[in-house]
């Protein structure tokens, strides 16, 4: 069937998730509403198979014109259902979950922990609420292999590409070939994680995510706030992000100065800890603007 990509207009946002999607992938997209995000993975690369998913019919009515649109009718399957319960366990290898709240994603993923755990990899894109996809992920053995912060529209988005851990996966720039460790390895390399921290690099090594920012609690607090991979190796875009969230926290720190509430002082302090710490760290970075591994490693206390 002769495939017609000239179709649909797709946004920078769901081109830049898509470009995450491994070669050959067997993918799911939750809440997929207009199926853009599939259609542009099949016509633009080596997916398999998508499922498109979504809650709500009205949405799923318009991805399935689309995806006659586009002809891809054999590829992608339209289902209605709430989460990853749309899909059984092994039946896809890859996950996109974007444009919901973190917490709306962490309950998405928590419904489902048999097809989360023969999943490959998690590509994730909460608007606001980042922290609590990270939490979960940390308490869940799975690797954080790429965070970003990009711009559109003026406004910014982070998206987060995770792996388990014990499972090297073609590194997140699609130069590497999948490396599958023996199941027995794997379950116990998850088990280790949920109490250490640590995760399988994109190269094959064994290192931890928050090992750099294990040096105090304020440390680990700030990399769930803005990403381990992102203090590391920050780009321009995330440190106009970070930038602009202390900023966010220094006016709130100045009303809550003038406020009588009681708990006032003790959440002003603690929002000026966090803007000390983000200064140390903006003073430290000596990155180029293209998330090189230079600098910007760990905050002030």
């Amino acid at each position: 069937m002769e495939v017609n990509n000239t179709v649909l207009r797709i946004p920078q946002r769901i081109e830049r998730i898509a470009s995450y999607i491994p070669e050959g992938a067997r993918l799911v997209d939750v809440g997929t509403d207009h199926a853009l995000l599939p259609i542009h993975a099949l016509t633009h690369g080596s997916v398999v198979h998508a499922v498109a998913s979504d809650l709500r019919e009205g949405p799923l009515q318009a991805a399935a014109h689309h995806i006659r649109q586009a002809g891809l009718e054999g590829r992608i399957e339209t289902r209605l259902g709430s989460g990853l319960t749309t899909v059984t366990p092994g039946e896809v290898d890859t996950a996109v979950v974007a444009g919901m709240g973190g917490a709306v994603i962490t309950d998405i993923l928590q419904s489902s922990p048999a097809v989360v755990a023969r999943l490959k990899r998690l590509i994730l894109q909460p608007m606001g609420g980042a922290r609590r996809v990270r939490e979960y992920l940390l308490q869940h053995g799975l690797s954080i292999c790429h965070e970003e912060v990009f711009l559109q529209q003026e406004k910014f988005y982070v998206l987060i590409v995770a792996e388990p851990i014990g499972i090297t996966i073609r590194r997140c720039n699609g130069d590497r070939e999948t490396v599958r460790a023996t199941a027995d390895a794997a379950v116990r390399a998850m088990a280790n994680a949920a109490v250490r921290g640590t995760a399988t690099g994109t190269d094959g090594d064994t290192v931890s995510d928050y090992e750099l920012f294990s040096e105090s609690t304020l440390d680990r607090e700030m990399a769930l706030e803005f990403g381990p991979r992102l203090l590391r190796y920050p780009t321009s875009v995330a440190r106009h992000y970070i930038e602009m969230e202390r900023n966010r926290w220094d006016t709130s720190s100045r009303e809550l100065d003038k406020s009588t509430r009681p708990d006032a002082q003790v959440r002003a302090e603690n929002l000026l800890r966090k803007i000390r710490w983000v200064d140390e760290w903006l003073k430290e970075c000596s990155g180029d603007g293209k998330g090189s591994p230079d600098g910007c490693e760990g905050g002030g206390k």
